[in-house]
């Protein structure tokens, strides 16, 4: 079923796709994927969550305040 427009949200990677994503150079093999993935389900792909991941552990919210305690983004 497709969503309506303002429904969609595409992929953060789509305007610069990392050299892993599917829609970077699509084979046969991914067009099912970055269809899936890129088009609205990207919290699901393995490749958006590990690249995130990584972000979010390297983000200043994520490094210990002055007191050491670690601080969370609200």
């Amino acid at each position: 079923m497709l969503l309506p427009e303002k429904d969609r949200k595409l992929c953060p990677n789509i305007e610069a796709p990392l050299d892993t994503c599917y829609c970077n150079e699509m084979s046969s093999q991914d067009i099912e994927k970055a269809i899936y993935y890129c088009a609205n389900n990207y919290d699901s792909c393995e490749i958006y969550i590990e690249s995130h991941t990584a972000i979010l552990q390297n983000s200043p919210d994520s490094f210990p305040d002055r007191d050491g305690c670690t601080e969370t983004p609200s």
